[in-house]
């Protein structure tokens, strides 16, 4: 490769940390250049002209510019030719781990992670108790039997089989962060994941390139809650109207470097996204008349 491939993203994010397992696993050199959400560093110009989904994580591989974490985790076995477990070349096997990919994305991250840990990091409303019940009766009936399937589809004992794949590095990640942050929440009590996790977690030798101790820390009953506030009319959490938003880097060991964009308020983008919108609206109206 003609240059260090560069994520930007958050190092305590949920998307952003399984593509730096599959980088830092699959042994790829890599920059991760830092995109602070609290501050609304996804919103700055310089990031939206690059990734106009303003989403984390986004990488650069020598030009190649391409976000959505499922996505890139893919991208990355194949270009840097990683094993083939990380990401099977056999189409069933691939099949499979697509299907648990899918399975994380539109069943277990909606229902688990959204309800559980995104509204103790302060990510999310804090859900009604009948949300949380339905959430647990996805998680027994439908969500762990499902892995289960997968388990043994593959011959056990990850979705890799014996070794890990892109779709452990989902699951795991995100049990990993649930039970650490709320450990008397029902996923930290189900013995079936915390299993699964710590079978995924032995077979990964450089958790601890990626699971820093700031990760650690932030992903434990006390960490940092984000202060994100509801947007007055949409009701969406943002960061907060006085945030700074810059972007910073650190290589694969962490060193920090100077910051790389200038001030910017995320709000202030909303409020002036929303007021494009109504004037937009407006002028409809009138032409109606």
């Amino acid at each position: 490769m003609s240059s260090v491939l560069k994520i930007y993203g958050e190092p305590f994010s949920v998307s952003t940390l399984p593509v730096l397992m599959t980088a830092a696993e699959g042994g790829i050199p890599y920059e991760l250049i830092e995109v602070p959400l609290e501050q609304g560093g996804q919103l700055t110009p310089e990031y939206r002209k690059m990734n106009p989904m303003h989403c984390v994580p986004t990488i650069d591989d020598g030009g190649f510019v391409m976000w959505e974490a499922r996505a890139i985790s893919k991208y990355l076995c194949g270009q840097y030719n990683l094993p083939d477990h990380f990401y099977p070349k056999d189409v069933k096997k691939r099949a499979v781990c697509d299907m648990a990919l899918d399975l994380h994305q539109g069943v277990f991250y909606p229902n688990i992670t959204f309800k559980v840990l995104y509204p103790a990091c302060g990510f999310a409303h804090k859900p009604k108790e009948e949300e949380i019940e339905r959430s647990k009766k996805a998680l027994d009936e439908d969500i762990w039997p499902a892995l289960q399937k997968f388990i043994a589809m593959g011959d056990g004992p990850l979705l890799g089989g014996e070794n890990p794949n892109v779709a452990d590095f989902f699951f795991a990640l995100h049990i990993y962060m649930i039970a650490g942050r709320c450990p008397d929440s029902f996923v930290a009590s189900h013995a079936g994941l915390t299993g699964y996790l710590a079978a995924v977690k032995a077979k990964c030798p450089r958790w601890g390139e990626y699971i820093t101790a700031g990760a650690e820390e932030f992903f434990s009953p006390s960490g940092h809650v984000c202060p994100f506030v509801p947007h007055e009319r949409t009701g969406v959490l943002l960061p907060p109207p006085s945030s700074l938003s810059c972007v910073s880097s650190r290589s694969a060991s962490h060193h920090t470097s100077q910051p790389l964009c200038k001030h910017s308020s995320a709000w202030e983008e909303a409020e002036a996204e929303e007021e494009e919108d109504g004037e937009e609206d407006e002028e409809e109206d009138e032409e109606d008349e």
